[in-house]
């Protein structure tokens, strides 16, 4: 209902009505269309609230969402720098000269020093030959050595190739058993000379 021509001209119109009751209708007319006014103003003060409210979670849930992304990329990029530190080191283990079989072992026990390498730009070791040297020490336990030794051989082979038959006719009867054992044909040319 609005306080217009149209809802004030029947009460003024209305020839029955003193004008005491004529203002007395127009002030209750009045009182509805403010009445109605204040409530329309309070369910849209509600809500404006409401909304503002809703805002500020929606926002507070962004953050949140933001920061927990932040917090997820934060950690999958140390992940990865632990994988290529982690990497950089086995490959460090192996220069230094660890077996292998214990590198496993190694990486395990050695988070610490892998966190605390550093890689630069082209993702090699700063320092690499100190590390290696530092781990060499370090796990001097877990370090192969190899060393090669011929093989023991308790009656070696003689050589008779070259075998003159004057060298022949000097050798003894055991030598002379083992050159037809091990080449019978020299053994027959030499003798039939």
């Amino acid at each position: 209902m609005a306080f217009d021509n149209k809802s004030i001209r029947p009460i003024l119109e209305n020839e029955e009505l003193s004008i005491k009751d004529k203002v007395n209708q127009l002030q209750t007319l009045h009182h509805e269309i403010v009445n109605g006014l204040m409530d329309e103003k309070d369910e849209a003060i509600q809500r404006a609230e409401k909304a503002e409210k809703a805002a500020e979670s929606a926002k507070a849930e962004k953050e949140a969402a933001e920061k927990s992304l932040t917090d997820y990329k934060a950690q999958q990029t140390q992940k990865d720098t632990h994988a290529a530190k982690e990497a950089k080191f086995r490959e460090l283990l192996k220069s230094a000269g660890v077996l292998d079989k214990y590198a496993d072992r190694v990486v395990r026990l050695s988070g610490e020093d892998i966190d605390k390498l550093e890689l630069d730009e082209k993702g090699e070791v700063k320092d690499a030959k100190k590390h290696a040297d530092s781990l060499k020490a370090d796990w001097s336990d877990f370090v192969g050595t190899t060393t090669t030794t011929g093989a023991k051989v308790d009656n070696p082979p003689t050589s008779y190739a070259g075998t003159s038959p004057e060298d022949f006719k000097k050798m003894s009867l055991d030598d002379r058993i083992k050159l037809k054992n091990s080449n019978p044909e020299l053994y027959q040319q030499l003798r039939a000379k």
